[in-house]
């Protein structure tokens, strides 16, 4: 899992792959994001498709078509490569750059599930990294067990 140091508070891991190769599997993580009402979290928008390009202990960073604000309230609903899963999350975005006519939006996650993002950020002495939510979400399914027990 390749990290990104770029003078943030926390670790950035890349989710999109830089290089163009071809894959028997789709290995992009898709997203859908809808822009609601800070007030009443109702919807105040049409949904908007997506590509996650990095994520890190307590948000995530996406590039779409479709134009997004700072301060913009959302909704997103990720798609695994390879899976029927989704997973529901909520966050504010914080910063907006425009590429061209595409749009690369950092969002903080507020929950993951349900569950308070930063309410989860904790050590994981296991693997010597911070950890939460988010990165469990992302990246759970491939840690591997550094410490079998013998049988």
């Amino acid at each position: 899992m390749e990290h990104i140091n770029n003078q943030r508070d926390h670790k950035r891991y890349i989710t999109k792959p830089k290089e163009k190769v071809h894959f028997a599997y789709d290995v992009t993580t898709q997203l859908d994001f809808q822009i609601r009402s800070k007030e009443n979290k109702d919807s105040l928008s049409e949904k908007h498709c997506a590509t996650m390009k990095n994520v890190s202990v307590v948000g995530l960073c996406f590039e779409s078509d479709d134009e997004i604000h700072d301060g913009d309230d959302v909704y997103i609903k990720v798609h695994f490569p390879g899976t029927d899963e989704c997973v529901d999350m909520e966050g504010e975005v914080r910063w907006i750059e425009k590429n061209g006519n595409r749009f690369d939006a950092g969002v903080e996650l507020e929950t993951v599930e349900g569950k308070k993002v930063a309410d989860s950020v904790h050590f994981d002495d296991l693997y010597q990294i911070e950890w939460s939510e988010v990165l469990e979400t992302v990246f759970g399914k491939f840690k591997i067990n550094i410490n079998p027990s013998k049988e």
